[in-house]
Parts: structure tokens; C-alpha cells; sequence
């Protein structure tokens, strides 16, 4: 496990299943138990992707393809249950970096674009129930020119017509996107 420091509190930047729960739940009582420290949780950003590329019906075994549900899905949703009492005090937002995956289905990222799915779906909904107090803005984010859009990932999920944008315009339009708060980016 990789950590970093916030406020004098650990903050793990990788971390493997079990211990996240735990891990969360320990860093936001940290943060809510010092008294020298004013801070508010005013975005949650949820970043993170991971996924196998094949066909489905050529996995060895599918217990290979849950790390993926985990993390595009369970990471969010974990990750976000523990910041709502934060983001409510403070109004705040939280970020879904998602994927046209989740929408868009491409051939070899079947359970990928599951686990997008899913995510864009319990952020709709949990949208609902959060209004007003809590802005969510959703992104689905289409190609993306960084080291994981490699050629052969493109080719490989048919994805060649689809258009590369820069890291530094997708993040200018996310940016801006956040504080206009705009509950859709694609």
C-alpha cells in the first residue's frame, strides 16, 4: 500500500479490498477528531478504472473480472458513503469520472462496461436522493490520449473512430464543467 498525508492523517492511494472499508472509515474520523485542523470535504472526485480486455467467453476464469466490478464500482460507491457527511456539511459535489462504457458497449471490455454502467446508474439515482444539498456531476468520458490508450488497446476494442482528445482539454472541459455545475459531461 502506497500512502499519502493530508492534515496529519494517512491517506492510502492504493489499497487492496478488505482493508478499504476500514481504511476509509478510519481516515474520515481522523479528519472529523482534529480540532486544529478547519476542513471540509467540498468534492469528492472518484477516479478510478481498471479492466481486462478479451473476449468474455475466453476467460479462463471470470473471478479474474471481479477486481474490476470492485474498483469502477465498490471503490466509488465505498469511497462516496463515507464522504456524505462531509459533502452534506459543506454542500459540496462529487465528480464521476465514468465512462462512455457505460453507455456506448464496445466489443472485449464486456465486464468493463458493466462496472461503468452500473456506476452511472447508482449516481443517477443517488443524485435524486441527495438534491439539493449535493451535486453530482457525471462524466463519461470518451478517449483520452494517455499511456492507456495505446494503439493496440484501440484497435483491439474497435474503438479507432472514435476521437483522441488531449489530457489537457478533457480536463479543461471537466473543470469548467464542475463549476458550472453540470450534472452531465460527455
Amino acid at each position: 500500500m502506497m500512502v499519502a498525508m493530508m492534515h496529519g492523517c494517512e491517506i492510502p492511494t492504493i489499497v487492496s479490498k478488505k482493508p478499504l472499508i476500514v481504511t476509509l472509515r478510519r481516515i474520515f474520523a481522523q479528519l472529523s477528531r482534529r480540532p486544529d485542523v478547519a476542513y471540509d470535504v467540498d468534492c469528492l472526485i472518484n477516479n478510478a478504472g481498471i479492466g481486462i480486455i478479451g473476449l468474455f467467453e475466453d476467460q479462463e476464469s471470470i473471478t479474474n473480472q471481479t477486481s474490476v466490478m470492485d474498483v469502477n464500482f465498490w471503490g466509488s460507491v465505498n469511497v462516496t458513503h463515507f464522504a456524505l457527511p462531509h459533502l452534506r456539511k459543506s454542500k459540496g459535489r462529487i465528480v464521476v469520472i465514468g465512462s462512455y462504457g457505460g453507455w456506448f458497449n464496445t466489443p472485449k471490455v464486456s465486464v468493463y462496461n458493466a462496472s461503468k454502467a452500473a456506476q452511472q446508474s447508482f449516481f443517477e439515482s443517488l443524485r435524486l436522493e441527495l438534491a439539493p444539498d449535493i451535486g453530482i456531476t457525471v462524466i463519461t468520458l470518451g478517449l483520452v490520449n494517455t499511456r492507456l490508450a495505446t494503439n493496440e488497446f484501440i484497435y483491439k476494442t474497435n474503438l479507432d473512430r472514435i476521437p483522441l482528445v488531449s489530457v489537457e482539454g478533457c480536463a479543461n472541459a471537466i473543470v469548467n464543467g464542475v463549476r458550472r455545475g453540470d450534472e452531465h459531461l460527455t
